[in-house]
């Protein structure tokens, strides 16, 4: 009977790796996505500020860019 408690550990141990690889997997997928979405909101924000702040202030935008 010891064989087969052995047996049942590893294969119990095996699946809780392979769990605990898939649950990092979707996080680090949703990681990168959730950093995409933050870049595509910042490239957002910064276009729309130059439109509206800067909008024929050209060299109070090289002042605020240096």
């Amino acid at each position: 009977m010891q064989p087969e408690k052995s047996d049942s550990l590893t294969k119990l141990l095996e699946r809780k790796q392979r769990l605990a690889q898939q649950i990092s997997n979707a996080k680090s997928c949703l990681k990168k996505v959730e950093r995409a979405a933050d870049t595509r909101r910042k490239i957002l924000i910064g276009a729309y500020f130059l439109e509206v702040k800067c909008k024929d202030k050209e060299e109070e935008l090289v002042k605020i860019m240096n």
